[in-house]
């Protein structure tokens, strides 16, 4: 019985120490600190903004490929772009950004094909599980057992690796791409010029893409769940909600199913979906370095196009 005691207090105490040198030692400054760095900004941004106001929420498309600068003096409407980079959680997007909006506001949501079929467990193991742990166990603590022990157990040896360079990188200065000092007030990145994005042409011209299939989007769990109880907590609390297709290279077309499916969707949960003439699809030498990435130049030209769309939908402030 005593061995078995000891057994267990070892155990317990390794459990410890693990956890305390994820929480405490363990971080990547370079990538998940920029992360929080650039969340935290738009969030101080649209805290300031009066209300009614536009708020963009997505991945990095929406981001680096939309304009609140634009859009706000085409709409007349306070603009916030709240677009922050694809791998991190909607769950844990959305959770932030509902401290803001306030009843009257309208939520634009152009979202990535590729977040409505991320899986559960993808969804509780992206970047912002790692950073909850370490900054928020009461927002952690929402996302239930299974999340919080994903949440856990993360610090593998890969994540050990990665957070020493990372720590190392840092101290010499280095930063992310995507960090706040790249971005306007109103939270759109900017800098992605054609000159910089040479380094990229290949990739671009030879990188495939093809939005989900009508079955795929169908059958998806995890992520899409979870813009369902967005869409319907916006509902419940006077916040409009107008969906809208992300950007994408112009070939292959996004077919009427899949619009009718993401139409469908977004009608069951109490939001309107609005369609370009070009269905938000562009030449491949208009992008950066992705599928969902315009160049800085072309984001203010779709953003024209975008806002006759959008200013149509938008009720009377």
């Amino acid at each position: 019985m005593g061995g078995l005691l000891r057994l267990m207090g070892a155990m317990a105490l390794s459990l410890a120490v693990y956890f305390a040198a994820s929480a405490l030692l363990l971080n990547k400054p370079v990538t998940y600190d920029s992360i929080t760095r650039m969340v935290d900004r738009k969030i101080a941004y649209a805290e300031k903004q009066p209300s009614p106001k536009l708020v963009l929420i997505g991945g990095s498309g929406v981001r680096t490929s939309h304009r609140c600068d634009v859009l706000a003096a085409e709409t007349g409407w306070p603009c916030v772009n709240g677009g922050a980079t694809v791998g991190l959680g909607l769950n844990y997007v959305f959770a932030e950004y509902q401290a803001f909006l306030k009843p009257g506001d309208v939520v634009y949501l152009p979202l990535e094909y590729q977040q409505f079929t991320i899986t559960r467990a993808q969804l509780l193991t992206g970047p912002d599980a790692a950073i909850l742990f370490r900054k928020d166990w009461k927002q952690l603590a929402g996302r239930g057992p299974e999340g919080f022990a994903r949440a856990a157990f993360m610090a593998d040896i890969d994540y050990v690796s990665q957070s020493l360079i990372e720590q190392a990188l840092s101290a010499a200065g280095v930063r992310a791409r995507f960090d706040k000092q790249t971005s306007n007030a109103f939270g759109d990145q900017t800098g992605l010029t054609h000159e910089a994005g040479r380094t990229y042409d290949g990739f671009i011209a030879t990188t495939g893409w093809r939005p989900p299939s009508v079955a795929q989007f169908r059958d998806a769990h995890g992520a899409k769940d979870e813009i369902a109880r967005f869409l319907d907590w916006c509902r419940a609390h006077g916040v409009r909600v107008i969906a809208g297709l992300p950007v994408a290279f112009d070939k292959p077309r996004v077919d009427d199913d899949l619009i009718g499916a993401l139409r469908a969707f977004y009608a069951g949960h109490g939001a309107t979906l609005i369609v370009m003439d070009n269905r938000s699809q562009y030449p491949r030498d208009w992008f950066y370095d992705t599928p969902f990435h315009l160049e800085e130049e072309h984001a203010v030209e779709h953003s024209r196009r975008l806002a006759p769309y959008l200013k149509a939908a938008l009720p009377r402030r």
